[in-house]
Protein backbone atom coordinates (compact mmCIF):
# COMPACT_ATOMS: atom_id res chain seq x y z
CA UNK A 1 0.00 0.00 0.00
CA UNK A 2 1.49 3.60 -0.95
CA UNK A 3 0.93 5.52 2.77
CA UNK A 4 1.44 9.16 3.19
CA UNK A 5 2.60 10.80 6.34
CA UNK A 6 1.64 14.09 7.60
CA UNK A 7 3.55 15.06 10.63
CA UNK A 8 5.92 17.22 12.58
CA UNK A 9 9.07 16.29 10.32
CA UNK A 10 10.95 20.08 9.59
CA UNK A 11 11.09 21.92 13.37
CA UNK A 12 14.49 22.08 15.11
CA UNK A 13 13.08 19.79 17.37
CA UNK A 14 14.87 16.44 18.58
CA UNK A 15 11.54 14.94 19.48
CA UNK A 16 9.62 15.66 16.78
CA UNK A 17 12.57 14.30 14.06
CA UNK A 18 12.51 11.14 16.08
CA UNK A 19 8.91 10.30 16.12
CA UNK A 20 8.70 10.91 12.39
CA UNK A 21 11.36 8.67 11.67
CA UNK A 22 9.87 5.82 13.84
CA UNK A 23 6.71 6.25 12.38
CA UNK A 24 7.85 6.51 8.61
CA UNK A 25 10.28 3.12 9.66
CA UNK A 26 7.06 0.83 11.68
CA UNK A 27 5.17 1.86 8.42
CA UNK A 28 7.94 1.04 6.02
CA UNK A 29 8.41 -2.54 7.77
CA UNK A 30 5.25 -3.42 7.92
CA UNK A 31 5.72 -3.56 3.95
CA UNK A 32 4.19 -0.12 3.05
CA UNK A 33 5.60 2.16 0.15
CA UNK A 34 5.62 5.19 2.99
CA UNK A 35 6.51 8.76 2.16
CA UNK A 36 6.40 11.62 4.71
CA UNK A 37 5.05 14.67 2.70
CA UNK A 38 7.00 17.28 2.54
CA UNK A 39 4.82 20.04 4.00
CA UNK A 40 6.60 23.13 5.51
CA UNK A 41 4.11 25.80 6.28
CA UNK A 42 5.08 29.58 6.21
CA UNK A 43 4.29 30.07 10.29
CA UNK A 44 6.65 26.73 11.51
CA UNK A 45 9.63 27.83 8.56
CA UNK A 46 9.69 31.51 10.03
CA UNK A 47 8.96 30.74 13.46
CA UNK A 48 12.41 28.48 13.63
CA UNK A 49 14.41 31.11 11.19
CA UNK A 50 13.85 33.61 13.47
CA UNK A 51 15.75 30.95 16.30
CA UNK A 52 18.53 30.43 13.91
CA UNK A 53 18.80 33.70 11.73
CA UNK A 54 17.47 37.00 13.70
CA UNK A 55 18.15 40.48 11.67
CA UNK A 56 19.00 42.89 13.91
CA UNK A 57 18.19 45.06 10.92
CA UNK A 58 18.11 44.57 7.17
CA UNK A 59 21.55 45.07 6.46
CA UNK A 60 23.36 43.26 8.92
CA UNK A 61 23.20 39.95 10.57
CA UNK A 62 22.98 39.72 14.42
CA UNK A 63 24.39 35.77 15.82
CA UNK A 64 24.71 34.99 19.26
CA UNK A 65 26.17 31.45 20.75
CA UNK A 66 22.55 30.73 20.85
CA UNK A 67 21.62 31.33 17.20
CA UNK A 68 24.75 28.97 15.93
CA UNK A 69 23.74 26.06 18.26
CA UNK A 70 20.59 26.65 16.88
CA UNK A 71 22.06 26.41 13.17
CA UNK A 72 24.04 23.85 13.75
CA UNK A 73 21.44 21.75 14.98
CA UNK A 74 19.10 22.48 12.65
CA UNK A 75 21.66 21.48 9.66
CA UNK A 76 22.32 18.27 11.64
CA UNK A 77 18.68 17.62 12.13
CA UNK A 78 17.73 17.73 8.60
CA UNK A 79 20.41 16.34 7.16
CA UNK A 80 19.14 13.25 9.45
CA UNK A 81 15.89 13.35 8.44
CA UNK A 82 16.70 14.13 4.81
CA UNK A 83 18.92 10.44 4.57
CA UNK A 84 16.97 8.41 6.89
CA UNK A 85 13.21 8.70 5.78
CA UNK A 86 11.12 9.22 2.21
CA UNK A 87 9.90 12.33 1.57
CA UNK A 88 7.78 13.37 -0.87
CA UNK A 89 9.19 14.53 -4.57
CA UNK A 90 7.17 18.16 -4.16
CA UNK A 91 7.59 20.19 -0.92
CA UNK A 92 4.47 22.28 -0.24
CA UNK A 93 3.98 25.81 1.36
CA UNK A 94 0.93 26.71 0.40
CA UNK A 95 -2.74 24.13 2.07
CA UNK A 96 -3.93 24.54 -1.59
CA UNK A 97 -0.77 23.15 -2.94
CA UNK A 98 -1.41 19.76 -0.91
CA UNK A 99 -4.84 19.14 -2.41
CA UNK A 100 -3.34 19.93 -6.09
CA UNK A 101 -0.11 17.09 -5.49
CA UNK A 102 -1.36 14.94 -2.56
CA UNK A 103 -5.25 14.48 -2.47
CA UNK A 104 -4.85 11.63 -4.57
CA UNK A 105 -1.40 10.45 -4.23
CA UNK A 106 -1.71 7.88 -2.03
CA UNK A 107 -3.89 4.99 -1.28
CA UNK A 108 -4.04 6.11 2.76
CA UNK A 109 -2.36 9.06 4.41
CA UNK A 110 -2.04 8.82 7.97
CA UNK A 111 -1.35 12.09 10.25
CA UNK A 112 0.51 12.40 13.41
CA UNK A 113 1.85 11.60 15.55
CA UNK A 114 3.35 14.78 17.31
CA UNK A 115 0.56 17.24 18.70
CA UNK A 116 -0.22 18.41 15.21
CA UNK A 117 -3.89 18.73 16.86
CA UNK A 118 -2.61 21.55 18.92
CA UNK A 119 -4.77 24.25 17.74
CA UNK A 120 -2.86 27.26 20.27
CA UNK A 121 0.38 26.74 18.52
CA UNK A 122 2.40 29.07 16.71
CA UNK A 123 0.93 27.14 13.93
CA UNK A 124 -2.28 28.26 14.74
CA UNK A 125 -5.47 26.36 13.55
CA UNK A 126 -4.00 24.18 10.63
CA UNK A 127 -6.49 22.23 9.03
CA UNK A 128 -4.82 20.27 6.94
CA UNK A 129 -3.45 17.92 9.81
CA UNK A 130 -6.67 16.97 9.55
CA UNK A 131 -6.43 15.74 6.35
CA UNK A 132 -8.99 18.12 4.76
CA UNK A 133 -6.95 17.55 1.25
CA UNK A 134 -7.39 14.30 1.09
CA UNK A 135 -10.11 13.18 -1.55
CA UNK A 136 -11.63 9.30 -1.29
CA UNK A 137 -11.37 6.73 -1.68
CA UNK A 138 -7.93 7.52 0.17
CA UNK A 139 -8.60 6.45 3.64
CA UNK A 140 -7.80 8.64 6.41
CA UNK A 141 -6.42 7.49 9.61
CA UNK A 142 -4.65 9.45 12.35
CA UNK A 143 -1.95 8.04 14.37
CA UNK A 144 -1.22 8.84 18.08
CA UNK A 145 -1.98 12.94 17.55
CA UNK A 146 -2.28 15.19 20.16
CA UNK A 147 -4.62 18.39 20.96
CA UNK A 148 -1.29 18.74 23.70
CA UNK A 149 -2.32 22.10 25.43
CA UNK A 150 -5.06 23.22 23.32
CA UNK A 151 -7.44 25.84 25.36
CA UNK A 152 -9.36 27.23 22.62
CA UNK A 153 -11.11 23.53 21.66
CA UNK A 154 -15.02 24.24 21.93
CA UNK A 155 -14.16 27.65 20.51
CA UNK A 156 -13.53 25.47 16.77
CA UNK A 157 -15.49 22.31 18.10
CA UNK A 158 -18.05 22.60 14.95
CA UNK A 159 -15.30 22.56 12.32
CA UNK A 160 -13.29 19.74 14.19
CA UNK A 161 -16.41 17.86 14.72
CA UNK A 162 -16.59 17.67 11.02
CA UNK A 163 -13.12 17.09 10.34
CA UNK A 164 -12.50 13.80 12.55
CA UNK A 165 -15.82 12.62 11.50
CA UNK A 166 -14.45 12.03 8.40
CA UNK A 167 -11.52 9.87 9.27
CA UNK A 168 -11.83 6.20 8.55
CA UNK A 169 -9.95 5.69 11.66
CA UNK A 170 -9.22 7.46 14.53
CA UNK A 171 -6.53 6.76 17.19
CA UNK A 172 -4.88 9.78 19.98
CA UNK A 173 -2.00 9.81 22.04
CA UNK A 174 -3.04 10.64 25.47
CA UNK A 175 -6.02 10.52 27.41
CA UNK A 176 -6.86 14.44 27.06
CA UNK A 177 -6.89 14.43 23.27
CA UNK A 178 -9.15 11.02 23.55
CA UNK A 179 -11.83 12.83 25.53
CA UNK A 180 -11.79 15.88 23.25
CA UNK A 181 -12.40 13.60 20.43
CA UNK A 182 -15.14 11.64 22.11
CA UNK A 183 -16.76 15.15 22.81
CA UNK A 184 -16.79 15.20 18.77
CA UNK A 185 -18.92 11.93 18.98
CA UNK A 186 -15.91 9.91 17.67
CA UNK A 187 -14.94 6.52 20.02
CA UNK A 188 -11.12 7.32 19.41
CA UNK A 189 -8.09 4.25 20.36
CA UNK A 190 -5.30 5.32 22.45
CA UNK A 191 -1.87 4.05 21.05
CA UNK A 192 1.72 4.38 21.96
CA UNK A 193 3.67 7.39 20.42
CA UNK A 194 5.71 5.78 17.56
CA UNK A 195 8.87 6.49 19.07
CA UNK A 196 7.88 3.57 21.55
CA UNK A 197 7.25 0.80 18.35
CA UNK A 198 10.45 1.06 17.87
CA UNK A 199 13.09 -1.74 19.51
CA UNK A 200 15.86 0.23 21.63
CA UNK A 201 18.03 -2.17 19.96
CA UNK A 202 17.69 -0.42 16.60
CA UNK A 203 18.29 3.00 18.20
CA UNK A 204 21.54 2.01 19.47
CA UNK A 205 22.30 0.88 15.60
CA UNK A 206 21.57 4.02 14.61
CA UNK A 207 23.44 5.98 17.75
CA UNK A 208 26.54 7.98 17.91
CA UNK A 209 28.41 7.68 21.24
CA UNK A 210 28.48 10.82 23.03
CA UNK A 211 31.98 13.26 22.69
CA UNK A 212 31.78 13.39 26.69
CA UNK A 213 33.50 10.08 28.37
CA UNK A 214 32.81 8.66 31.68
CA UNK A 215 29.69 8.18 33.94
CA UNK A 216 26.92 11.25 34.25
CA UNK A 217 23.14 12.70 34.82
CA UNK A 218 21.91 13.94 31.88
CA UNK A 219 19.45 16.64 32.10
CA UNK A 220 16.90 17.37 28.56
CA UNK A 221 13.91 19.52 29.05
CA UNK A 222 15.10 23.35 28.64
CA UNK A 223 16.23 25.57 30.84
CA UNK A 224 12.85 26.79 32.70
CA UNK A 225 13.14 25.06 35.56
CA UNK A 226 11.40 25.44 39.37
CA UNK A 227 13.61 26.07 42.44
CA UNK A 228 12.58 22.61 43.40
CA UNK A 229 13.54 21.29 40.45
CA UNK A 230 16.82 22.69 40.35
CA UNK A 231 17.60 22.21 43.58
CA UNK A 232 16.62 18.45 42.97
CA UNK A 233 19.05 18.09 39.81
CA UNK A 234 21.53 19.57 41.89
CA UNK A 235 21.35 17.48 45.05
CA UNK A 236 21.39 14.37 42.74
CA UNK A 237 24.86 15.35 41.25
CA UNK A 238 26.17 15.44 44.81
CA UNK A 239 24.74 12.42 46.26
CA UNK A 240 25.90 10.57 42.93
CA UNK A 241 29.30 12.58 42.60
CA UNK A 242 28.31 12.67 38.84
CA UNK A 243 28.68 15.64 36.83
CA UNK A 244 25.15 16.96 35.15
CA UNK A 245 25.20 17.09 31.32
CA UNK A 246 22.91 19.33 29.82
CA UNK A 247 21.65 18.17 26.24
CA UNK A 248 19.86 20.41 23.73
CA UNK A 249 19.80 23.82 26.24
CA UNK A 250 22.23 26.19 28.28
CA UNK A 251 21.62 25.58 31.99
CA UNK A 252 24.05 27.27 34.23
CA UNK A 253 24.17 24.92 37.14
CA UNK A 254 25.16 22.09 34.35
CA UNK A 255 29.06 20.82 33.96
CA UNK A 256 28.52 20.91 30.60
CA UNK A 257 25.99 21.68 27.62
CA UNK A 258 25.52 20.33 24.62
CA UNK A 259 23.61 20.12 21.29
CA UNK A 260 23.76 17.90 18.96
CA UNK A 261 22.65 15.63 16.25
CA UNK A 262 19.88 12.89 16.38
CA UNK A 263 22.36 10.11 16.33
CA UNK A 264 24.40 11.59 19.53
CA UNK A 265 21.48 12.86 20.98
CA UNK A 266 20.42 9.16 21.16
CA UNK A 267 23.89 8.11 22.27
CA UNK A 268 23.46 10.44 25.18
CA UNK A 269 20.49 8.94 26.49
CA UNK A 270 21.59 5.47 26.26
CA UNK A 271 25.41 6.51 27.88
CA UNK A 272 23.45 8.14 30.73
CA UNK A 273 24.01 7.17 34.15
CA UNK A 274 20.57 8.84 35.62
CA UNK A 275 17.96 11.24 33.64
CA UNK A 276 15.96 14.04 34.49
CA UNK A 277 13.86 15.30 31.78
CA UNK A 278 10.87 17.47 31.76
CA UNK A 279 10.53 16.17 27.52
CA UNK A 280 8.05 13.31 26.14
CA UNK A 281 10.11 11.49 24.68
CA UNK A 282 13.15 12.15 26.53
CA UNK A 283 10.76 10.20 29.03
CA UNK A 284 10.02 7.65 25.89
CA UNK A 285 13.91 7.34 25.91
CA UNK A 286 14.32 6.65 29.53
CA UNK A 287 11.92 3.44 29.37
CA UNK A 288 13.52 2.20 26.18
CA UNK A 289 17.11 2.76 27.43
CA UNK A 290 15.95 1.69 30.72
CA UNK A 291 17.32 4.22 33.04
CA UNK A 292 17.17 5.41 36.43
CA UNK A 293 14.52 8.63 35.60
CA UNK A 294 12.53 11.38 36.99
CA UNK A 295 9.95 13.28 34.53
CA UNK A 296 9.03 16.38 35.82
CA UNK A 297 6.47 18.52 34.91
CA UNK A 298 5.85 21.83 33.01
CA UNK A 299 3.32 24.14 32.04
CA UNK A 300 2.45 22.70 28.49
CA UNK A 301 4.21 19.00 28.58
CA UNK A 302 2.32 17.96 32.19
CA UNK A 303 -0.70 15.60 30.96
CA UNK A 304 1.08 13.81 28.10
CA UNK A 305 4.42 12.82 30.36
CA UNK A 306 1.95 11.87 33.41
CA UNK A 307 -0.44 10.20 30.90
CA UNK A 308 2.48 8.52 29.32
CA UNK A 309 4.15 7.01 32.93
CA UNK A 310 0.28 5.92 33.95
CA UNK A 311 0.50 3.74 30.99
CA UNK A 312 3.55 2.00 32.06
CA UNK A 313 2.61 1.69 36.07
CA UNK A 314 5.15 4.54 36.55
CA UNK A 315 3.53 7.09 38.10
CA UNK A 316 5.30 7.50 41.00
CA UNK A 317 7.91 9.03 38.96
CA UNK A 318 6.60 12.08 37.93
CA UNK A 319 8.15 15.52 39.95
CA UNK A 320 5.08 17.68 40.37
CA UNK A 321 5.96 21.71 41.11
CA UNK A 322 4.61 21.22 44.67
CA UNK A 323 6.63 18.56 45.58
CA UNK A 324 8.38 18.94 48.97
CA UNK A 325 11.50 17.55 50.37
CA UNK A 326 10.12 14.75 51.68
CA UNK A 327 8.12 13.55 48.43
CA UNK A 328 11.50 14.66 46.81
CA UNK A 329 14.09 11.97 48.46
CA UNK A 330 11.55 9.57 47.79
CA UNK A 331 11.44 10.32 44.44
CA UNK A 332 14.93 9.55 44.14
CA UNK A 333 14.98 6.38 45.99
CA UNK A 334 11.93 4.82 43.42
CA UNK A 335 13.94 6.05 40.60
CA UNK A 336 17.10 4.44 41.66
CA UNK A 337 14.64 0.81 42.12
CA UNK A 338 12.06 0.74 38.84
CA UNK A 339 10.71 -2.74 38.19
CA UNK A 340 11.80 -2.88 34.85
CA UNK A 341 10.30 -6.13 34.22
CA UNK A 342 6.89 -5.23 34.97
CA UNK A 343 7.61 -2.43 32.66
CA UNK A 344 8.49 -4.09 29.47
CA UNK A 345 5.53 -6.38 30.21
CA UNK A 346 2.87 -3.23 30.11
CA UNK A 347 4.91 -1.74 26.94
CA UNK A 348 4.73 -4.89 25.23
CA UNK A 349 0.84 -4.81 25.54
CA UNK A 350 0.65 -0.98 24.73
CA UNK A 351 3.00 -1.64 21.55
CA UNK A 352 1.01 -5.42 20.66
CA UNK A 353 -2.63 -3.19 21.02
CA UNK A 354 -0.91 -0.45 18.66
CA UNK A 355 0.45 -2.26 16.33
CA UNK A 356 -2.67 -3.71 16.01
CA UNK A 357 -4.78 -0.67 15.58
CA UNK A 358 -2.33 0.34 12.65
CA UNK A 359 -2.30 -3.34 10.68
CA UNK A 360 -6.29 -2.97 10.86
CA UNK A 361 -6.58 0.83 10.03
CA UNK A 362 -3.80 -0.49 7.23
CA UNK A 363 -5.19 -3.40 6.01
CA UNK A 364 -7.46 -4.00 2.46
CA UNK A 365 -10.45 -4.32 4.99
CA UNK A 366 -12.58 -1.25 5.43
CA UNK A 367 -13.69 -1.73 8.56
CA UNK A 368 -13.29 1.57 10.78
CA UNK A 369 -11.61 1.67 14.35
CA UNK A 370 -13.57 5.14 14.52
CA UNK A 371 -16.82 4.85 15.88
CA UNK A 372 -19.15 7.42 15.32
CA UNK A 373 -21.66 7.80 18.98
Amino acid sequence: MKVGILTYHHDINYGAMLQAYALWRTLTKEGHDVEIIDYRPPEATEFYQLRTRPFKSYRRLQLNDECIDNLVKELKLRRFIASSVKLSPIQCRARGDLKRHFSKRYDAVVCGSDEVWNINSYRGFNTAYFLDFVDSPTRKISYAPSFGWTQSFHEKKGEIVDLIRDFDHVSVRDSNSKNLVLECGVQAVKVADPALLVESAHYKEIMVAPKFKGDYILVYGGNKWTESQRKFICSLSQSENLPLISLGANNQFADKNVDTGIEEWLGYFAQASYIFTSSFHGTVLSILFKKNFVSASTSNKSIKISDLLSCLGLDELFFSPNAQDLDVKALHERSLSIDYELVEKNLQDYVASSMGYLRKALSLGMSSESQTL
